[in-house]
């Protein structure tokens, strides 16, 4: 992770917190309901959307708030971007730079379980080709260290046969990077 996750998911809660007019501890505990209710466990995102749904029905029942729910969820994740642009590890950019400039002819990506996109980052775009999210379809619900996500970056890479000589993970979490492997 190039950005500390806590402070810039606490960013973005704040904002939609402050959005919706909402408790930042309500919406919280909304997103642990959410994710804690019984049958298949929904992604952060989609609890985090169903966590809003839930605050928009108790103010006006009257109908959906699914679509104002993503809506809100949408501007979250902006602001999720935008706090990690502005909080970058330092050194990290100019790192990133340098392995692009130094290998080319390389593909970059990032491999996330979560929704941090470089990609929307200004500092980081043009460093990375692509972000794969363990949230992604056909990923969802293998998190890494599971294979998944590393499998689903090489593809899109056009790795067919991945091998050790093929591919090199720079992870921040020997368990949630690595155990698979």
């Amino acid at each position: 992770t190039l950005w500390p996750t806590g402070p810039v998911v606490r960013a973005a809660n704040a904002k939609l917190a402050s959005a919706l007019g909402a408790d930042e501890d309500d919406l919280q505990a909304r997103l642990k309901d959410a994710r804690s209710a019984g049958g298949p466990k929904p992604s952060y995102s989609e609890a985090r959307i169903i966590a809003v749904e839930s605050f928009l029905l108790e103010r006006d029942p009257s109908g959906s708030r699914r679509a104002e729910a993503e809506g809100f969820f949408e501007m979250w994740l902006a602001e999720r971007h935008a706090a990690a642009g502005r909080l970058l590890f330092e050194g990290a950019a100019e790192a990133v730079a340098a392995v692009r400039r130094d290998h080319p002819a390389a593909v970059l990506a990032a491999v996330t379980n979560g929704r941090g996109d470089p990609l929307a980052m200004p500092a980081l775009a043009a460093c990375f080709d692509f972000s794969v999210s363990a949230e992604d379809g056909g990923i969802y619900p293998e998190r890494k260290p599971a294979a998944a996500p590393f499998l689903a970056a090489l593809r899109r890479a056009g790795v067919q046969r991945p091998t050790p000589a093929s591919w090199c993970h720079v992870g921040d979490d020997l368990i949630n990077d690595a155990r698979e492997f």
